[in-house]
């Protein structure tokens, strides 16, 4: 059946010029009676598209106080998507359009009479398309108690119309499209841990498709204290011409990750990664393995794949383009990886860049960046300043990267990170260039860069990258989204 929500709440409409930076306005007001909670509230995990028209999309988790039952340590989470309008100009520049309410702590698509969290989305875009996924989780002692703890992995799309956008395809009131669904929580733990990739040319016939990787938890520490087990698995979700929304069944891309350490809570871990390949049969994977037992201990790895779609449609790692950063035996502590690329299309030239953080036991992190490339025989280190090393400080901690791989060989290849303060910095590295530059500057924290990328031959200034942050605006308020387009 298909289900389109149109933009329900208007907002002063605000003008966003590039290079200058904003505040990313949160939902706020009342729809249906319900409220949408307290506009002052905490707003982060923020992810960051921009699509064919240069439109813009920021995808993010909001605190909802107001809905923290007595018997809940922490508040319901939902899912909101502020969108930005781009006019050509002269000058361009982006009005905030509206903010869409996509994962609702009202809705109960299991019908499990009780509340849940919508968390740690991810939006892409597809084309002139946006593809956003989520996880909703349940906990039994917010409503009538169940043997396990369901949860639902959902998505939405949205669509331009004229002035405007429009979500389609979702659920009834404020649920996503089910892609998966378990009867655990603890078992899909999906919250913190779902990433989409662009498949745009797999779809066909004016289709749009994308593709997502999520954990399962295989064993948790209910049933081997201290111990946590994981498979990544993979499916794919298109939007028709009639704008019906399908997805494929998953399969398992990686089995058994270690994770141990980690007893409570199933976000934050293994946190996948996946950008395109020059092939639409192809996408880059990454993520990360804990083989320590320790919280913040080392012997962290992170893997590096590339995947392919055999004959029966499932997808599976290449085995000769496979890498791991780190050993059993090395000490360092590795996390947070991401990746970008921008290939051409059908040449089977893969090339990637990635990038971490590292650091001994946690403490002094640096930024490791790097650019890989696979010949069809093994995946290689690209060499000289095209892969320069991120210029580190001594002493304090440069961390959650973000790289930027440009279309053009070198021309745009740049990775952000925040440095640690006072005064906490965003910070951008220009990689052909070897420029370091700082966009944002403060006094209180500022964390959890997040960026995208689009390339228009026919403008001027032909390389855009939208980038996001969290910035501590109040502590008993929380943090703001920041957006900044270079």
């Amino acid at each position: 059946m298909l289900h389109i929500t149109c933009s329900p709440i208007p907002h002063p409409q605000s003008v966003i010029l590039r290079d200058k930076e904003f505040e990313v306005p949160l939902l706020s007001g009342t729809v249906g009676g319900l409220e949408w909670g307290n506009p002052d509230r905490d707003a982060d995990h923020g992810t960051v598209a921009i699509n064919d028209r240069k439109d813009l999309a920021i995808a993010y988790q909001t605190d909802r106080s107001d809905l923290r039952p007595s018997s809940y340590s922490s508040s319901m989470k939902q899912v909101e998507l502020a969108l930005f309008r781009h006019e050509p100009g002269p000058p361009e520049y982006w009005i905030h359009s509206t903010t869409l309410l996509l994962g609702d702590v009202h809705a109960d698509p299991l019908g499990a009479l009780a509340m849940n969290s919508c968390a740690r989305p991810d939006v892409i875009s597809v084309g002139d398309r946006f593809f956003i996924a989520w996880t909703r989780t349940y906990d039994e002692s917010l409503g009538p108690a169940f043997a396990a703890e369901p949860a639902v992995l959902e998505c939405a799309w949205v669509i331009r119309q004229g002035a405007g956008f429009a979500n389609v395809g979702g659920g009834l009131n404020g649920a996503g499209f089910a892609l998966d669904q378990h009867a655990s929580a603890s078992a899909l733990s999906g919250n913190g841990s779902v990433d989409a990739v662009s498949l745009r040319e797999l779809g066909g016939n004016g289709n749009w498709t994308a593709g997502v990787v999520y954990k399962h938890q295989t064993i948790s520490p209910s049933n081997v204290p201290g111990v946590r087990r994981f498979d990544l698995r993979f499916l794919t979700c298109t939007l028709s011409t009639s704008l019906q929304i399908s997805n494929s069944a998953a399969n398992v891309v990686a089995s058994d990750v270690k994770f141990d350490g980690f007893d409570v809570g199933p976000g934050g871990v293994i946190l996948p990664d996946l950008v395109s390949a020059s092939l639409p049969s192809r996408c880059w994977l990454s993520y990360e393995e804990k083989l320590g037992t320790s919280s913040n201990g080392p012997e962290c790895l992170i893997h590096l794949e590339l995947l392919a779609r055999d004959a029966s449609g499932a997808w599976l790692p290449i085995p000769a383009a496979s890498i791991t950063f780190g050993s059993p035996a090395s000490p360092l502590w590795r996390r947070r990886p991401n990746l970008s690329s921008s290939p051409v299309q059908n040449t089977g030239a893969e090339m990637v860049s990635i990038a971490f953080a590292s650091a001994r036991w946690s403490y002094d992190s640096d930024v490791v960046y790097e650019q890989w490339q696979y010949d069809g025989f093994q995946s290689r280190r690209v060499p000289s300043n095209a892969s320069r090393a991120f210029p580190n400080a001594v002493n304090v901690d440069d961390q959650q990267p973000v790289p930027i791989h440009g279309s053009e060989q070198g021309v745009a290849r740049r990775c952000y990170a925040a440095r640690t303060g006072p005064p906490s910095q965003l910070l951008e590295y220009d990689v052909r260039l070897d420029r370091l530059t700082v966009l944002a500057e403060t006094n209180v924290v500022l964390q959890r860069p997040a960026a995208d990328y689009h390339h228009d031959p026919a403008e001027r200034h032909p390389h855009y990258v939208p980038v996001i942050w969290e910035q501590l605006e109040d502590p008993l308020i929380g943090y703001r989204i920041r957006l900044r387009v270079r």
